[in-house]
């Protein structure tokens, strides 16, 4: 597993060292990501391979957690 609280713009450029850390059967857990930006952050990972399992909203915030398709 690989938890990321960083700014959606951090997570998408460092998009490549985050996902070279993740195993094949891991997860990536995400936060701290603006709910206006997380489809960026969202479309950002899917691009690469990764799908969305699961997300959650709280105020302003939202997390989400991806695995490998």
């Amino acid at each position: 597993m690989v938890c990321a609280n960083l700014i959606s713009s951090l997570l998408i450029a460092e998009r490549e060292r985050i996902l070279a850390r993740l195993r094949a059967d891991g997860v990536l857990a995400i936060a701290g990501v603006l709910e206006r930006e997380f489809a960026q952050v969202q479309g950002s990972f899917e691009t690469a391979g990764l799908r969305l399992m699961a997300s959650r909203t709280q105020n302003e915030w939202r997390c989400g957690a991806f695995s490998w398709r």
